[in-house]
């Protein structure tokens, strides 16, 4: 028979192992933390936004010009990238 001792420090480091696995992040996560509500929501849009212009250069008869239009919005989006603030409502402006 086994020791009730033995028993409890065999049991405390099995949940020691689990925990420390439960709780482990990733290093390297490209998000580098939970985003807000706000913030998702926002994420949707502008993914949403690029699809629609992505869209429309299709429409473009010349290829050189679909592709530089193209090349020019998604450098624009990369150089937006680490924007985390989203501007203010406009409330019925348009």
């Amino acid at each position: 028979m086994t020791p009730p001792g033995v028993v409890a420090g065999v049991a405390m480091q099995l949940l020691r192992m689990a925990r420390g696995y439960a709780t482990h992040h990733r290093a390297g996560s490209r998000l580098n933390g939970a985003l807000n509500l706000e913030q998702f929501i926002q994420r949707g849009r502008v993914l949403a936004f690029y699809r629609t212009i992505v869209r429309g250069t299709r429409r473009i008869p010349d290829a050189k010009t679909r592709a530089e239009s193209r090349k020019y919005a998604r450098d624009e989006f990369e150089r937006h990238r680490g924007v985390k603030d989203a501007p203010a409502p406009l409330h019925g402006r348009m």
